[in-house]
């Protein structure tokens, strides 16, 4: 076998197990146009892990999925991600949203005139709303009983807890309104039937590109008609 002969046959191995290696390998496109020759391990949620195709025995690298436009495996297949729009994040200077409701105490008060325990419901005290209930409906059952038996002393207890509740109820809703407005409020005034004037603490987060550098405190005015 002369040289000649023998280089051809170096150039075409070399260029048959080239063009398998370029083959066999993955195509990974990113969103800005770059591309990655890999051999893809692994896809996951928010990541995909890959190693270079022409270090195989080197390391595993991880890049962030939705940085990624198609992936083109080495038997033609493709996987397209579609971009995944992140939330944007609030200007600097928004308000923190308030989710603390005024409580008017007149209301608070003649909810519980009308029906024990209701005025307690509007403050959301739930356990004293379902006691002064449960109590003037024992006190309601003890007086008619007493009434139908005839029995004075009986009626007069009956009377006296379903008149205590009733009490209790009207004394503590509006009690408990100014209470939860002070707790989440500095100062509160009602100036209306339905209107009311309120000074509460104010945050404003404060950002640095897209990080949250540190919040900026103050206080709010509300004011309701």
């Amino acid at each position: 076998m002369n040289s000649k002969m023998k280089k051809l046959i170096v150039i075409i191995v070399t260029a048959v197990i080239t063009g398998g290696t370029v083959q066999a390998q993955d195509i990974i496109t990113l969103r800005n146009g770059d591309e990655i020759a890999a051999k893809v391990m692994e896809v996951g949620t928010d990541k995909i892990h890959y190693k270079k195709a022409d270090n195989l025995s080197g390391p595993v690298y991880v890049v962030a999925k939705n940085t990624i436009f198609m992936i083109k495996y080495e038997n033609g297949s493709k996987d397209v991600f579609e971009q995944i729009e992140a939330t944007p994040l609030p200007a600097a200077g928004t308000n923190v949203k308030q989710t603390y409701s005024v409580k008017n105490p007149s209301l608070a008060w003649g909810l519980s005139f009308l029906v024990v325990g209701v005025g307690q419901f509007y403050n959301g005290d739930v356990l004293k709303g379902i006691g002064c209930m449960a109590g003037s409906g024992i006190g309601y059952l003890i007086l008619r009983r007493g009434i139908e038996e005839e029995h004075s002393e009986k009626a007069l207890a009956g009377l006296a807890i379903y008149l205590g509740s009733w009490i209790i109820s009207m004394v503590d809703a509006p009690l408990s309104a100014k209470r939860k407005n002070r707790q989440n409020s500095f100062l509160s005034w009602n100036i209306g039937k339905d209107s009311y004037l309120s000074l509460y603490p104010d945050l404003k987060p404060v950002f640095a590109g897209n990080s949250l550098a540190a919040p900026s405190c103050g206080m709010g005015l509300k004011v309701k008609f």
